[in-house]
């Protein structure tokens, strides 16, 4: 079973979106708005997606990705696909 704490999760979300939407040195914070982050787009996120369920091993909602505002709700989201997941097992 794969835990993570929120602080962890919140860095690993962020420096996949920095690596998606390749951002040097911008300042991610939790509260932020994943659409309206520099170079965000749909691919790009999708992608940043795509690589957050790899690393987590995990397949996140598609409903719930769409309707995804933020990047607490990300962090959110992951932490309790890991938490079903690690009831599963």
């Amino acid at each position: 079973m794969r835990t993570s704490s929120t602080d962890e999760v919140f860095t690993v979300v962020c420096t996949t979106l920095r690596g998606a939407l390749h951002l040097e040195r911008e300042s991610i914070d939790a509260d932020d708005e994943l659409e309206q982050l520099p170079n965000a787009n749909s691919i790009n996120l999708v992608r940043a997606i795509g690589t957050l369920e790899r690393h987590y091993d995990i397949e996140l909602d598609n409903r719930a990705v769409r309707d995804l505002k933020t990047v607490a709700g990300l962090v959110e989201l992951i932490r309790n696909a890991l938490a079903e997941e690690g009831a599963r097992r």
